[in-house]
C-alpha cells in the first residue's frame, strides 16, 4: 500500500559550491530529467543579496510598499507570495521547508544552505581552484566535477558533464528503499 502524500518524507538533496560554479546550471538540467520522468520537484535556493521580483508601479508592489507584510499575487497560470522580513534575519533552511506546501512534491532540490544539515553534493570546478568542502562537511555524499579527485571510499565521484550518470546516482539514492 503506498503512503498518501502528505504522509510521506519527501527526499531532500543539496548542491553546494563557491558562487560561479555552476550549481543551477546543473539543477536546471536535472530539472528536465525530472520533469520528463514525472517527479514533481520544488528547488530552495538561498541567496545572501537584498532581492525583489516585484515591479515597482504594480500594484503588488504598492500594496507592500504601503505596508502589507506579505503579498499573494495569483492568476490562472501561476502565484507568488512576496513577504518582508521586519528585521534583518538569515533564514534557515527547516523555515523556508515550512513554507512549502509538499503535498504533491516528490522531491526538494536546495541550492545553498551550505551550513545545514541535509545531504548535498558538493560541485566543484579544477579551473576555479576552490577548497573541497567535503572535508568540513559530513553531510557531502558526492562531488561532481570536471577532475579526478581522490576521495574517501564513502564519497562518490560524478562527472559534472555527465548529467545522465548524476540523475542515476539521484535517483537510486532518493528513491530506492533499502
Amino acid at each position: 500500500m503506498q503512503m498518501p502524500n502528505h504522509m510521506k518524507k519527501i527526499p531532500i538533496i543539496g548542491f553546494v559550491a563557491k558562487s560561479g560554479t555552476g550549481k543551477t546550471t546543473l539543477i536546471c538540467k536535472l530539472l528536465k530529467m525530472f520533469d520528463d520522468d514525472n517527479i514533481n520537484v520544488a528547488v530552495i535556493k538561498g541567496s545572501h543579496h537584498n532581492f525583489d521580483i516585484d515591479i515597482p508601479g504594480k500594484d503588488s508592489y504598492k500594496l507592500r510598499s504601503c505596508g502589507a507584510s506579505c503579498v499573494l499575487l495569483s492568476s490562472p497560470y501561476k502565484w507568488v507570495m512576496m513577504a518582508n522580513r521586519k528585521k534583518e534575519h538569515i533564514p534557515n533552511l527547516q523555515d523556508e521547508l515550512n513554507r512549502l506546501n509538499q503535498d504533491n512534491l516528490d522531491l526538494i532540490i536546495v541550492e545553498g544552505f551550505k551550513n545545514e544539515d541535509y545531504l548535498k553534493i558538493e560541485i566543484n570546478r579544477k579551473e576555479l581552484k576552490n577548497e573541497l568542502l567535503y572535508r568540513i562537511d559530513k553531510k557531502i555524499i558526492a562531488v561532481a566535477s570536471d577532475y579526478k579527485i581522490n576521495l574517501p571510499n564513502s564519497l562518490t565521484l560524478l562527472d559534472i558533464n555527465n548529467i545522465k550518470q548524476i540523475y542515476s546516482f539521484l535517483k537510486q539514492i532518493l528513491f530506492t528503499t533499502s
